[in-house]
């Protein structure tokens, strides 16, 4: 069984197939992104062995558990190269990251990152990325008579940095923009987004096999990138201004020497305690057979490093190839399909078996489980689902916490849909939807149920062991006579994909019901639909064909794009991110519209920033509101100075947000501040009326969304203030 989200689906290119032609029946199991992958013990015990490419433990702590249940092998399918920030220093990769790896055996990219991972205690084998198969042959089908004109800078896709360590590559990147303009260079850059707009820089949104086909050489960190760069032919250096090892070998390397946060990183590395001992000595000794006796360019002067790369030395070209052979496999799919087949007769699982080399142990669950069961009609925006949904989301982040919180959105309206007769419901799963509900409906089985949709989910793909497919094939694979929308308030869109269903005649129910959003939501895809008729440019980051029409993009490269006569945003908290981005279009006549929020929303945070700036420097505020509304004002504003306190009537003693204190109001607190700003789109009146007595008192009170003639409601035809 191979477990994959959709967006993951290219690390197991062509396995498939290979485990057909060695007799293997092969199941794909499709997750939604952003979910734990589970597996319930009744697919785990009809595996021979569970294939998964998430080297997350949050991700694939389910998977192991419920392999040793019933005496499944797993195996994980790297999903990249092995890196010493990634492994030893990276918070978000949890404690013992890969040390051992979740999994009886480890599919490396090659015998290099092999010996790195056996060394950390794994079984490994060598079988290659199948997604760098996939990128080899598209990169064949490029056209080969190019012209070289430019380098390509790049940065891994998901940079981890420690503290300090953002601050020295985002030196290196200008020191390069820096120089490659002084040479006259063309630049391609393919970095994260938050260093783009601190360089100034529009990054690549090109395929990388397009970019590679037009690039004389390229310099990036250590990343999977590299190895694509290799593949593609192109002088590859390494950018590395760390002082930690540099486990991917390469023929260039430049080490620019800047110190800021070095001593943090240190700090870090010395209290591992020799744990990264073993590893970075098997990745040397492994480089040292690449090198062949020779030594790469390591060099401190980007210029010796321009040079270099201008006119490669054949020595280090060929120590290039060299390092390419032992850090990948040719024929990954194969490989890792050979691999896989063999794995149940190398693989022994006993119960208690206590070989942490073999059989990584993965601690049970003892916490108390609550279900939060909300039904179809309860309110999506400041409700019981959304208050369920934070406490959901809170007890999920906390490690120490006793409770495991699951919301049920979709039970009771499921439970409608039969009542009413539906024979073939299907079921489509939205971003926000509880596992535990999808859990729920694939143990019911109820005969009427026909599967899952799922946006951009491959042909074949099942969901806890359920047909899935995507919804513009649901007509053909699932046939449905009614389908159930799972989306939950921050997955609006969720209804435009099933929109052809909807116009094939068939029944389409939100859970739960969002009757006032919904309305909103169908008149921005109006108005767009309406720009497009025109002739009109638009944008969206909406799914493909949500909006017929429309020019869809990615959030990280919408930015970089034609300015539209129109943009739709998919409706999360993104959106306001990118409504704040898009102020240049927004000036030169662009309407920008959000399938959640108005315009009066979006724009609260600039509002938020342009009333702080107004303000005297030497003036204290504070804010009126705890809720998501000041959250996003504190997340996508920049006021010149923060507030020293938020203001909220149910305020505890010691409560803060974002680090500021929150209080509950008082008359007392005109000593303290000298304005106050209103934070609630909902309640703007209620607070202006309750902050009447500090208004007396001298305190300036700022609304954002109406003005205070607005706010002056009549009591009996009198006004309440003069």
């Amino acid at each position: 069984m191979l477990l994959a989200p959709p967006a993951g689906m290219h690390h197991f290119h062509g396995v498939h197939e290979k485990l057909a032609s060695l007799g293997w029946g092969a199941a794909l199991e499709c997750f939604q992104p952003g979910f734990p992958i589970r597996v319930t013990p009744e697919m785990a015990a009809l595996a021979d062995v569970l294939v998964h490419a998430d080297s997350v433990e949050a991700n694939v702590t389910g998977i192991v558990r419920q392999a040793r249940a019933s005496n499944t092998p797993t195996v994980l399918l790297m999903d990249g190269v092995a890196e010493y920030a990634n492994t030893f220093l990276n918070p978000r990769a949890g404690h013992r990251f890969l040390r051992p790896a979740p999994g009886d055996v480890v599919l490396t990219a090659g015998r290099h990152d092999r010996a790195i991972l056996r060394a950390m205690g794994n079984r490994a084998v060598s079988a290659g990325l199948p997604r760098l198969g996939a990128f080899a042959s598209r990169f064949a089908t490029i056209e080969t008579h190019r012209e070289p004109d430019g380098i390509l800078v790049a940065t891994a896709t998901q940079p981890a940095f420690t503290r300090g360590g953002r601050a020295r590559l985002l030196q290196s990147l200008v020191q390069i923009h820096k120089h490659a303009t002084h040479r006259g260079l063309k630049i391609r850059w393919r970095i994260d987004t938050g260093i783009a707009e601190k360089l100034g820089v529009i990054p690549d949104t090109d395929p990388l096999e397009r970019t590679l086909a037009s690039c004389q050489y390229v310099l990036t960190t250590a990343s999977t990138l590299a190895l694509e760069s290799i593949l593609a032919g192109c002088p590859t250096c390494i950018i590395h201004p760390h002082p930690w090892p540099l486990w991917l070998p390469a023929a260039w390397q430049w080490h620019p020497n800047y110190k800021p946060g070095v001593e943090d990183a240190l700090t870090l590395i010395n209290r591992l305690g020799g744990a990264d001992k073993p590893s970075n000595e098997a990745a040397e000794r492994s480089a040292a057979i690449s090198y062949a006796g020779e030594t790469p360019l390591r060099t401190e002067s980007l210029e010796d490093i321009f040079d270099a790369m201008q006119q490669p030395h054949p020595g280090l070209i060929a120590m290039q190839h060299r390092i390419l052979r032992r850090c990948i496999r040719i024929d990954a799919s194969a490989r890792a399909a050979a691999a896989i087949a063999k794995t149940p007769k190398v693989i022994r699982i006993y119960p208690g078996d206590a070989d942490e080399n073999t059989t990584p142990t993965i601690e049970g669950n003892s916490r108390l489980r609550v279900v939060s069961s909300v039904e179809a009609h309860g309110s999506s925006v400041g409700g019981v689902s959304t208050w369920s949904r934070r406490m959901e989301q809170q007890f999920l982040e906390s490690h120490t916490s006793p409770i495991h919180w699951q919301t049920l959105f979709i039970m009771h309206a499921f439970e409608q849909l039969v009542r009413a007769g539906r024979q073939r419901i299907a079921v489509f799963v939205g971003r926000g939807t509880s596992l535990a509900s999808l859990e729920w409906i694939a143990k019911a089985r109820n005969a009427r149920f026909a599967g899952f949709l799922l946006p951009e989910t491959p042909r074949g793909a099942t969901l806890l062991g359920i047909p899935a497919c995507s919804p513009r094939d649901a007509i053909k694979q699932v046939d449905p006579d009614a389908v159930l929308i799972s989306n939950t308030s921050d997955d609006l869109a969720a209804d435009v994909c099933v929109a052809p269903l909807r116009n094939a005649g068939i029944a389409i129910t939100t859970c739960p019901d969002q009757s006032k959003i919904n309305v909103h939501r169908d008149q921005v895809i109006d108005h767009a639909s309406a720009a497009i008729k025109r002739g009109e440019h638009v944008l969206t980051t909406l799914p493909p064909d949500s909006i017929p029409g429309a020019e869809c993009r990615k959030p990280e490269h919408l930015l970089t794009a034609t300015r539209p006569d129109a943009l739709v945003l998919y409706g999360d908290e993104i959106d306001f991110r990118l409504f704040a981005g898009s102020r240049a279009w927004r000036s030169d006549g662009t309407q920008v519209m959000s399938l959640r929020w108005g315009v009066p929303e979006l724009s609260s945070p600039e509002r938020f920033t342009a009333i702080v700036s107004r303000l005297d420097p030497t003036t204290p505020y504070a804010i009126y509101g705890a809720g998501l509304h000041t959250e996003r004002l504190l997340q996508y504003a920049s006021p010149t100075r923060p507030p020293i306190a938020i203001l909220d009537d149910n305020a505890e003693p010691g409560s803060s947000l974002a680090g500021i204190p929150v209080i509950r109001p008082a008359i007392g607190l005109a000593d303290k501040f000298g304005a106050i700003i209103l934070s609630s789109p909902r309640y703007e009146p209620s607070f202006w009326q309750q902050t009447a007595p500090l208004r007396d008192a001298g305190v300036s009170i700022f609304p954002l969304y109406n003005t205070p003639e607005q706010l002056e409601v009549p009591v009996h035809g009198i006004p309440t203030r003069a």
